[in-house]
C-alpha cells in the first residue's frame, strides 16, 4: 500500500485498504514526471508526483530504472538533493517516509 504519513500526521481522508493493482488506479493519478540529471550517479533517476485520494498534497515516488528508491511526500519526486541522496544509498536501506 502507498502511504505518505507517519503516525503523527492526520490524513485528509482515511487511507484506503488497497488489495489490488486495479484499486490503486482508483486512488492515484499521475500529476508530473521529473527527470533528475545527476552526472555522477549511474542510470536515470526519475521522480513521479502522484495525486491521491487520502492526502491533499499527494505522494512523491523516486525511481532508478524500475527500482523504487523512495516513497514519501511530494518533495521526494522533485528534490534533486533527495534524488542524489537516495540514489547513493546502498541497496536495501531505502525506506518510506
Amino acid at each position: 500500500m502507498l502511504a505518505t504519513s507517519s503516525s503523527t500526521r492526520k490524513h485528509d481522508n482515511p487511507l484506503p485498504n488497497i488489495q489490488s493493482r486495479e484499486e490503486v488506479l482508483r486512488h492515484i493519478s499521475l500529476n508530473a514526471i521529473y527527470i533528475h540529471h545527476l552526472p555522477d550517479v549511474p542510470g536515470t533517476i526519475i521522480g513521479a508526483e502522484l495525486g491521491c485520494t487520502w492526502d491533499r498534497w499527494g505522494v512523491g515516488v523516486l525511481l532508478s530504472g524500475s527500482t523504487v528508491l523512495r516513497v514519501g511526500s511530494l518533495e521526494t519526486a522533485f528534490s534533486e538533493s533527495l534524488a542524489r541522496q537516495y540514489a547513493s544509498e546502498p541497496s536495501g536501506t531505502k525506506a518510506s517516509d
